[in-house]
C-alpha cells in the first residue's frame, strides 16, 4: 500500500505577507505622488500667469483706445477733421476687434488650463 505523499512544503523565509511591497515600490509611490505634486504646481502657476496675462490684455486695450478716443478730440470741425475723425472710428473698431480675439484666445488657454487643473486636483 502506497502512502499519499504531501505538496511540498515553502519555507516561510521564501513567502511574503500578502500586504508587504518592496523597496522598488515604494520609491516608485513616492515618485508618483512627486510627480503629480510638480504638475499641480505647473498648472497653478500657469493660471496665475495666464491671469496676470488677461489682465495686462485688457489694460492694453484699454489704453489703446482711449489714445484714439483722445485723438478724435483735436479733429478740426471741418471736411478734413470729419475724414480724419472718421479714419480714427475705423481704427478703434479694428482695435477693438484685436483685442477681443486675442482676448477670446486668452479665455480658451485659461479653461484649457482649468480643465488641466481639475483633472490633477488642484485648486
Amino acid at each position: 500500500m502506497q502512502q499519499p505523499t504531501s505538496a511540498p512544503s515553502t519555507s516561510a523565509a521564501s513567502e511574503k505577507p500578502a500586504n508587504s511591497t518592496s523597496p522598488g515600490t515604494s520609491y516608485q509611490r513616492q515618485l508618483e505622488t512627486l510627480e503629480a505634486e510638480r504638475l499641480k504646481r505647473e498648472v497653478s502657476d500657469a493660471i496665475r500667469f495666464k491671469k496676470d496675462e488677461i489682465s495686462k490684455h485688457r489694460g492694453q486695450c484699454d489704453a489703446e483706445q482711449q489714445a484714439i478716443r483722445n485723438q478724435k478730440t483735436r479733429a478740426n470741425n471741418n471736411l478734413a477733421g470729419a475724414t480724419w475723425e472718421q479714419s480714427l472710428s475705423t481704427e478703434m473698431n479694428a482695435a477693438a476687434k484685436r483685442c477681443d480675439t486675442r482676448g477670446r484666445e486668452l479665455q480658451g488657454d485659461m479653461e484649457e488650463l482649468r480643465r488641466l487643473c481639475s483633472l490633477r486636483g488642484c485648486a
